[in-house]
């Protein structure tokens, strides 16, 4: 490597964080996940929602014990009817998740006509009415949501 291609300044400081000035990170208001600052309980915004949709994955799995396609019990996953991306304030809303086995869950992701044609299917007008009830809700309070699904993480 030649001198002029070489880094003047290196990818990481070699000090080291003197101990005076150590912080414990429950006191500093941390996430309990990640290094993020807690905004939600102990958790970030980015945190407490994956934590909120183990959760909900929980419940739903529970609730439904089957795979909504195929009728196996394993490999059960929170499959969400219209997808959470573009409906995020139905991410959480009970009526949009079904339980599905992993394989079934990709087919269904895999294949958006069949998908909506299946779930319109086993539950006729649903998807409608969730669109419409997307452009009503309010947005997601992740702290209810938490409080909802209860408080072992």
């Amino acid at each position: 490597m030649s001198s002029s291609l070489r880094r003047r300044t290196p990818l990481r400081s070699s000090r080291k964080v003197p101990r005076s000035r150590r912080v414990d990170t429950a006191i500093a208001g941390r996430c309990a996940r990640c290094p993020r600052p807690a905004t939600i309980l102990q958790w970030c915004r980015g945190c407490a929602a994956a934590v909120a949709d183990e959760r909900q994955s929980r419940f739903v799995r529970a609730r439904d014990e089957r795979c909504v396609r195929c009728g196996t019990r394993s490999d059960l996953t929170m499959a969400h009817i219209l997808g959470r991306g573009a409906y995020p304030r139905l991410r959480f809303d009970e009526r949009n998740v079904k339980a599905a086995c992993w394989d079934c869950h990709q087919l269904l992701d895999g294949n958006p006509a069949y998908k909506e044609r299946f779930f319109e299917d086993l539950h006729p007008g649903l998807q409608s009415m969730l669109r419409d009830l997307a452009r009503r809700l309010p947005r997601v309070d992740l702290v209810e949501i938490l409080e909802r699904y209860g408080a072992a993480a």
